[in-house]
């Protein structure tokens, strides 16, 4: 009987060995945790990129939809007055009549008719009006007119309906968008501009846009203006980015391009080192499937462009479509 309770006794105690056994064990399910923890917070800005550019994808679709247009520019000039435009001689002066004409303008004499007296696009835009990016087009179109209040936080309200005033920013949920929820915090207007730019998760860049010109496939602006009835320069240029390949700007002619999602448009982040690569397109051979973000050719992908992401791969670039 005594024997039989020290055995018992002898259960209840745990040696040193299992101890360090557990504690082992636990360390092991502990960092196991952590890494897994880890690699999940390091990949929110990603992820929060993928889900946000393709709410931005749906966005430009619903606005060419909402206003029976073939696409959405990403380079527009935007003046006070109908009258400064010199759509005759300037390219881009007709483009941007037309398209806010036929669109938040709605085809109406109501609309022409207050244009030529003035409308106030933005707060304090001179007399010239500005010439929007890529950058600044997709918060404007996707986002409407927009406002700042005293603390200097910047909204997007979406776009009057009424033709008369259409620089009248529309009570909540009267407007027509705004198309994508901006996260006020994330937007800024650039410095010496009057137009809103959007920071993308990473907080190291904006989200660059670009848009193939009237839908056309493979029209896309660019720096060498290869159609001549395209005005020059990049969408985006201020950002850094450039709708081309480096080797088209070392041929002379221009070579022959070809970009990712030619019909339609792009949207695209610089990833988490804040830096784009160079662009979407073909070395200069026609017909051949793009190689920049493709992931057969990934070694082909300048260091600066490998973590970028874009509405037209499902990760990054270099692992992408």
């Amino acid at each position: 009987m005594r024997t039989r309770q020290l055995r018992a006794r002898h259960r209840e105690a745990y040696t040193l060995i299992e101890l360090l056994v557990v504690i082992s064990i636990i360390a092991i399910l502990a960092g196991l945790t952590l890494a897994g923890v880890m690699k999940v917070l390091g990949k929110k800005p990603e992820v929060q990129t993928t889900d946000e550019m393709k709410q931005m994808d749906g966005a430009v679709q619903q606005f060419m939809t909402k206003y029976d247009a073939k696409y959405v520019p990403s380079r527009i000039r935007l003046c006070p007055n109908y009258n400064t435009y010199r759509p005759s001689s300037d390219p881009l002066d007709d483009e941007s009549v037309r398209f806010i004409t036929a669109t938040i303008g709605k085809n109406e004499q109501a609309f022409v008719t207050r244009w030529k007296s003035g409308i106030q696009w933005a707060p304090n835009l001179p007399a010239g009006g500005e010439v929007l990016e890529g950058q600044q087009c997709l918060v404007f179109f996707l986002g409407g007119l927009q406002t700042k209040d005293s603390n200097g936080v910047i909204s997007c309200n979406g776009f009057n309906p009424d033709p008369r005033n259409p620089d009248v920013p529309p009570a909540p949920g009267q407007g027509i968008g705004p198309f994508f929820q901006f996260d006020p915090r994330r937007l800024s207007i650039p410095q010496g501009k009057y137009f809103a730019v959007y920071d993308d998760p990473y907080g190291k860049n904006k989200y660059a846009y670009f848009s193939s010109f009237h839908g056309n496939a493979n029209d896309y602006n660019h720096f060498f203006n290869l159609n001549p009835t395209l005005y020059p320069g990049s969408d985006c240029s201020s950002l850094g980015v450039w709708p081309y390949a480096a080797s088209a700007k070392t041929v002379n002619p221009p070579a022959p391009t070809q970009y990712v999602n030619k019909n339609s448009w792009q949207i695209i982040c610089a990833g988490a080192d804040g830096k784009f690569g160079p662009g979407t397109n073909l070395s200069g051979a026609a017909g051949v499937t793009p190689y920049y973000w493709n992931k057969n050719f990934a070694g082909q992908i300048p260091a600066d462009g490998q973590d970028d992401q874009a509405n037209f791969a499902s990760g990054k670039l270099q692992f992408g479509e």
